[in-house]
C-alpha cells in the first residue's frame, strides 16, 4: 500500500479519493450497528413530524414546537425519511456525508495552508481513525454538520484573504487582469466562506463559531504577529484591510479586503438567520421563550468543573499519547532545529563555505538564523495554538459535554500527523541510525549534544508499540465478549482473529524496520476491517436488548390510528419513546373524566395500572382494556443505565 501511494500523494484528485474509500468504511459501513441515543431520537422525531405532519418550518417535537436547534440537519434527515421512511442507516448517511465532507475540507484547508500535500494527506488518515470523529460521523445528531460547514467555511476564508494571486508582470494590461482575477477569487472565495459559515449557524446556531472559529483566528493572528515581529513576513500582507501584494515592478496594487469581509459577514447573516427571522415574525413569543431556555442551559445544564477536559487527549482513541507528546512545543521546535541542519549537512562544503554557514560543536547559536522559525510556525505552532485556545474557550463554559470536543480534534490530527512525517523524515536522513547522536552520518557536527535523536526514536517505539499491544489484546477481547457469550460462530472468530493478527504481524514489521508511514496505513486497515467485521455485533457488547417492545405495540390491529396519551400527573415519555411509537403522545389528565370521556377511544400509557393512576369518575366513564406492558429499555436489566421509568402499562380505553 505504501508503494501505491508514494508516487502520487502529491496529487490531491487521487488523496480526495482515498480519502473518501476511507470515510466511507469509516461512516457508512455497518452503520446501524448502535441503536439511535436520545440527541439522534429527537433529530428523527423531528424529521418525522415534518413529512407526516408538514412542519418544515415551524418544527416540532412530540406536537410541540421545537426551536432549541436549528432546522437544517432535520430538514436533511427529513430527506432521508422521505426516501428509506424509518431507516436509521439512511438517517445516518446524511451524517455520514457532513464528516465525509468535512474530512476533505480538513485535507484542503491544511494543503493550502502549508503548501504540503502529503503532510495533509497523512494528517487527514489520522482525523479519519479519530474516535470521536467515526462516532459522529455515525450518528444523526447536529454536531457534525454544523463543524462540516465551519470547516468550508474556514478553508474559503483562507484561501479567499491569505492566497490573493499576485501581480507579477510589468505590463500594465497584464497587471490590471491580474489585479481583476485577484479581486474576483477574493469575492468569490468570501462569498462560498460565507455561505458555509450561515449554513454552519442553521444547522446548530454559534457553536461551532465558537469551538472551532474562532480558535482557528486567534491562532492566525497570534502566529502572524509574532513572525511580524521577527521580521518574517509574507508576500502578501493582510493589514487594516488591505491585502498588499509585493512585487518585483515599478507599480504596486493593494487589494481592499474589508468591502470582501463585510459581504461574507452579510450572506452568512442571511442565510444562517432566514430561519431565525422567518420565527420572529410569526412566531415571535415561542422563539424568546425557547431561546430564554437555551441561554440558561449553558449556564445551569450538564454543569462541569474548568477541569473537566484534562482527558482531551483520548479522544483521539488510539492517538492519545502521542497527542500528549504534540503539546510539548519547545521539544519539537529543537526537533526542527535539529531537522535543519541535518538537511545543510547534506550539502557539499563549497555550498556551505559560499552561504557562510559554518558547522561545529558550537554552532547553536549561529544555526539559528539558518532555521526557519516561519515555515515551523505555520506548519507546527499555528495549529497547536488552535488547539489550545480551542480547549481554553470550550472549558471556560459551564456546561460541558465530551462531543463538544470534536472541533479540537481538527488542530490534534493535524499534529498528529506532523510527528509522522517528522519521524519518516528521520528515517529518510537517516538520522536514528547514527552511533553519536550528534553526529551526522556524513561526519559533521551538526546539533547540540543536549538533543538527542534518540529521544525521536524512543519516542516512535513508545507510542507504536502501546498502540501494536492494544491491538494484540482485541482478538482477545473479541473471544470473551462476542463469541464467549454465543455472539458470533467459531468460524467467524477465527476469521477476525487472524485478520487481525496478520495487520499486527505487519505493525510489527513496520516498527522494527522504523517505517512511520506505513505503520500509519495499517492502523487505517485495522480500522477497515474492524468495522468490516466487529461492528455488526457491538451491540450485543454494550449491552443492548435485541427488540425494542415498545415497537410492538404498533404491529396490533386494535392500536392502529389509535391517539395515545399519558398521564398529565407524570413526567412526559422520553423522546426514545416517542422516536420507537412512530407517534406523537399527548398529555391527559386522569382525574378529570369528561376529558377522559373526551379522548376516548385511544390508549394510555402508566407507570401503574390505569385503575391506580385514574380518578373513580374516570374508570366508570370510560370502558378500559390492557394491551400489554411494554418495556422500551434500550439496555439489560443487569446494566446500570436500566431505568424503570421506561417500564409503561398500556391501557385500551373505549
Amino acid at each position: 500500500m505504501h508503494n501505491f501511494l508514494l508516487p502520487q500523494v502529491h496529487c490531491d484528485k487521487f488523496n480526495i479519493f482515498v480519502l473518501v474509500a476511507v470515510a466511507f468504511f469509516a461512516f457508512f459501513v455497518n452503520n446501524n450497528s448502535i441503536q439511535p441515543d436520545i440527541m439522534e431520537c429527537r433529530n428523527i422525531v423531528t424529521a418525522r413530524e415534518m413529512v407526516y405532519d408538514g412542519h418544515w418550518i415551524k418544527t416540532t417535537l412530540n406536537g410541540e414546537p421545537r426551536f432549541e436547534k436549528p432546522p437544517l440537519p432535520t430538514w436533511l434527515a427529513a430527506v432521508a425519511e422521505i426516501v428509506a421512511p424509518d431507516s436509521v442507516s439512511a438517517q445516518r448517511m446524511m451524517s455520514g456525508l457532513a464528516a465525509t465532507m468535512m474530512v476533505i475540507f480538513f485535507y484542503l484547508l491544511w494543503a493550502d495552508y502549508t503548501r504540503d500535500r502529503k503532510l495533509a494527506f497523512v494528517s487527514s488518515l489520522v482525523f479519519l481513525t479519530c474516535y470521536s470523529v467515526i462516532l459522529m460521523g455515525r450518528t444523526a445528531t447536529w454536531d457534525i454538520y454544523c463543524h462540516a460547514f465551519t470547516m468550508g467555511g474556514i478553508y474559503f476564508l483562507h484561501k479567499g484573504i491569505f492566497h490573493t494571486k499576485n501581480i507579477d508582470n510589468e505590463n500594465i494590461a497584464s497587471a490590471d487582469d491580474s489585479y481583476n482575477d485577484s479581486v474576483k477569487h477574493l469575492y468569490s472565495s468570501l462569498l462560498f466562506a460565507g455561505i458555509f459559515f450561515g449554513l454552519s449557524f442553521l444547522s446548530k446556531g454559534p457553536t461551532s463559531y465558537y469551538g472551532l472559529l474562532l480558535p482557528f483566528i486567534g491562532a492566525v493572528l497570534l502566529v502572524n504577529y509574532k513572525l511580524k515581529r521577527s521580521g518574517s513576513e509574507d508576500k502578501i500582507k493582510v493589514t487594516g484591510g488591505v491585502i498588499d501584494v509585493q512585487i518585483q515592478t515599478v507599480e504596486s496594487k493593494k487589494i481592499k479586503t474589508w468591502p470582501a469581509i463585510l459581504m461574507m459577514i452579510l450572506v452568512c447573516i442571511i442565510v444562517g438567520g432566514s430561519w431565525y427571522f422567518y420565527l420572529y415574525i410569526f412566531d415571535k413569543q415561542d422563539l424568546l421563550s425557547v431561546a430564554g431556555k437555551e441561554t440558561s442551559a449553558w449556564t445551569s445544564y450538564h454543569i462541569r468543573p474548568w477541569w473537566y477536559y484534562y482527558k482531551f487527549t483520548f479522544e483521539t482513541g488510539i492517538w492519545g499519547v502521542l497527542l500528549m507528546c504534540a503539546l510539548f512545543f519547545t521539544y519539537w521546535k529543537h526537533r526542527a532545529k535539529d531537522l535543519s541542519m541535518s538537511n545543510l549537512s547534506q550539502f557539499s562544503q563549497d555550498k556551505i563555505n559560499a552561504a557562510n554557514i559554518e558547522i561545529s560543536d558550537h554552532c547553536d547559536k549561529k544555526s539559528s538564523g539558518n532555521f526557519d522559525y516561519k515555515e515551523f510556525s505555520k506548519k507546527y505552532l499555528m495549529p497547536l495554538l488552535w488547539m489550545v485556545i480551542s480547549l481554553v474557550l470550550l472549558s471556560a463554559m459551564p456546561e460541558k459535554k465530551k462531543r463538544y470536543l470534536l472541533p479540537l480534534l481538527i488542530p490534534a490530527s493535524y499534529l498528529i500527523g506532523y510527528i509522522f512525517m517528522y519521524w519518516q523524515t528521520c528515517v529518510k536522513n537517516g538520522l536514528w541510525r547514527v552511533k553519536d547522536s550528534v553526529i551526522g552520518r556524513d561526519g559533521k557536527i551538526f546539533s547540540n549534544s543536549k538533543l538527542s535523536w534518540r529521544n525521536g526514536k524512543l519516542l516512535f517505539n513508545l507510542n507504536t508499540w502501546v498502540i501494536a499491544v492494544v491491538v494484540s489484546v482485541i482478538p482477545i477481547a473479541c473471544y470473551i465478549l462476542l463469541y464467549g457469550k454465543g455472539t458470533i460462530s467459531g468460524s467467524l472468530m477465527a476469521k477476525i482473529a487472524i485478520g487481525i493478527y496478520i495487520i499486527f504481524a505487519f505493525m510489527v514489521r513496520c516498527i522494527r524496520r522504523q517505517q512511520p508511514l506505513r505503520f500509519l496505513y495499517f492502523t487505517v486497515i485495522l480500522m477497515v476491517f474492524a468495522e468490516i467485521t466487529v461492528l455488526p455485533y457491538i451491540g450485543q457488547v454494550v449491552g443492548y436488548q435485541t427488540n425494542i417492545t415498545m415497537t410492538s405495540l404498533r404491529t396490533i390491529p386494535e392500536m392502529r390510528d389509535i391517539p395515545l396519551y399519558y398521564n398529565a400527573d407524570t413526567l412526559a415519555p422520553r423522546v426514545e419513546v416517542i422516536y420507537d411509537l412512530h407517534r406523537p403522545v399527548r398529555p391527559l389528565n386522569l382525574q378529570d373524566s369528561s376529558a377522559v370521556r373526551a379522548a376516548a377511544p385511544c390508549a394510555v400509557l402508566t407507570h401503574k395500572d390505569f385503575c391506580k393512576e385514574a380518578s373513580v369518575a374516570s374508570i366508570n366513564a370510560v370502558d378500559t382494556s390492557r394491551v400489554g406492558i411494554f418495556d422500551n429499555n434500550r439496555w439489560l436489566k443487569s446494566n446500570r443505565n436500566y431505568r424503570p421509568e421506561f417500564v409503561y402499562v398500556v391501557t385500551l380505553l373505549k
